[in-house]
């Protein structure tokens, strides 16, 4: 059997002693003060909401029943999630929606009514089932129900893996791993490297602000965090939804599928550029008509889910004529107040190369760079090697960004060329003084495509004066 629980946290020091692809089925058990009544019932329903809106799989009929109990239990914990199993066969996976498994959560109704003073510290506070939001001297049963679905739903070291990985073969456990005496979940260059409580306690993160943290202060309401549903995503392949009209920010993103129905803001990184640590990590993506995905100065690899057009469409929406002010689609509000920076893409086939940001990439993966606009190959730089692709494709219709069209207007002409001119040599290690010259001005294009023709000379460049005709 494992267990977790929430304990109480106050002012005072802590007392210690989807349609989805799953659903929760709870069933309600009296205790020996306590009985459930249509309120608090429909707090337990919004706690399973929250996560099951969130959380799904590529399994079908999928159902976790979870018996809520009242009990009591002294001054020791809110709630807590007890897990066990029973007639697994030999080699068998466990995920928290195995047959095997065996979930109840125990709610402490000790803290549902007042006491005497004379129990001690924290008498005048209660844990209420209500879903307004918790008074001073109350803890909120809405939070605590929901993180000990949290560790129902894999927080939780009970889930085993037949794999035979380093950590007894434990789903959770195996992502792992110790530093400077603390454990980290995901401790990788681009990982989540999230903190956790100890390293006795790895079913609860140290951030205190968190759903998953150890503890519960009073007056104080939690959501679930797009870093939990990371960890659970890594832990079991979570599918992950950002539901429509919900707004998350993180400093990464690792994780299987994911589906921004809402908004999505990925912080900005002062990480080195073109190295893993830029990288966004998901094996599946894709935006909802009303989403929006804000990469700020990330690059991005799309395995599978999106195609290059669907890419270029949703950039499009994002990018609003070059302000990046889109309500939705894939934006970068890095690139804000700025017209020398967008969000660049092409397949890593289209660009001949088999390895993006450090990453091994395979010729259909979709990649999504935040670099300098002329940046045509995506090697976070614009030079020479910009020019001659814009050269090569002057004038074409139904371009790309890899193709020279940097402004998305699917043309490659006098805008694309003076994107290049404006950012030349940016990102760039090179000595070359080559200078280009200023086509803001210039009304038709046929002059720059004789020049472009040539190869661009530097000695051309600098001499010839381009005139409108």
């Amino acid at each position: 059997m494992r267990s977790a629980a929430i304990l109480a946290a106050l002012a005072l020091p802590a007392l210690t002693t989807a349609a989805r692809a799953f659903t929760v089925t709870p069933v309600f058990n009296n205790g020996d003060s306590q009985t459930w009544n249509a309120t608090e019932e429909s707090v337990i329903q919004t706690a399973i909401n929250n996560w099951t809106n969130t959380l799904s799989n590529s399994l079908s009929n999928q159902n976790i029943v979870i018996n809520f109990n009242f009990v009591n239990a002294g001054a020791s914990y809110l709630a807590q999630w007890n897990g066990s199993t029973s007639n697994v066969p030999n080699g068998t996976s466990l995920y928290p929606w195995s047959p095997y498994v065996s979930d109840v959560v125990n709610i402490n109704e000790y803290w549902m009514t007042l006491r005497d003073p004379s129990t001690g510290a924290g008498y005048n506070y209660t844990l209420t089932l209500s879903p307004t939001a918790p008074g001073a001297t109350n803890w909120d049963g809405l939070t605590a129900v929901t993180h000990e679905l949290g560790h129902a739903l894999g927080f939780s070291t009970l889930y085993s893996d037949d794999s035979g990985n380093s950590k007894a073969g434990n789903k959770y456990a195996d992502l792992t791993s110790a530093s400077n005496g603390q454990e980290y979940f995901d401790q990788l260059d681009g990982g989540l490297n999230v903190q956790l409580h100890s390293t006795t306690d790895i079913v609860h993160v140290a951030d205190s602000s968190d759903l998953m943290a150890a503890s519960l202060p009073p007056a104080t309401r939690k959501s679930i965090s797009i870093t939990d549903m990371q960890m659970l995503s890594l832990a079991y392949g979570y599918d992950l939804t950002v539901p429509a009209g919900a707004s998350y920010s993180t400093n990464a993103l690792d994780c299987s599928n994911l589906i921004v129905n809402g908004s999505l803001q990925i912080t900005s990184t002062t990480a080195a550029r073109q190295s893993d640590s830029v990288l966004l990590y998901t094996t599946g993506f894709s935006v909802g008509s009303a989403g929006l995905f804000d990469m700020t100065n990330h690059d991005m690899i799309l395995a599978n889910g999106l195609s290059l057009s669907q890419v270029a469409n949703l950039i499009k929406s994002g990018r609003n004529g070059g302000a990046w002010t889109g309500a939705t689609g894939i934006t970068t509000t890095t690139a804000q107040g700025t017209s020398s920076t967008g969000l660049g893409y092409a397949t890593a086939g289209s660009l001949k190369i088999s390895t993006f940001d450090e990453l091994q990439v395979h010729p259909n993966d979709v990649l999504i760079k935040y670099t300098y606009n002329g940046d045509a190959n995506l090697d976070g730089s614009v030079d020479i090697k910009d020019l001659q692709i814009l050269a090569n494709n002057w004038q074409s219709t139904g371009a790309t960004w890899a193709t020279g069209d940097f402004n998305g207007d699917g043309i490659v002409d006098i805008r694309d060329l003076q994107a290049i001119a404006n950012n030349w040599q940016s990102g760039s290690s090179s000595n070359s003084a080559m200078l280009l010259p200023d086509f803001s001005t210039v009304a038709a294009p046929e002059p720059c495509a004789a020049l472009l023709a040539t190869g661009l000379a530097p000695a051309m460049l600098l001499r010839r004066r381009l005139h409108r005709r």
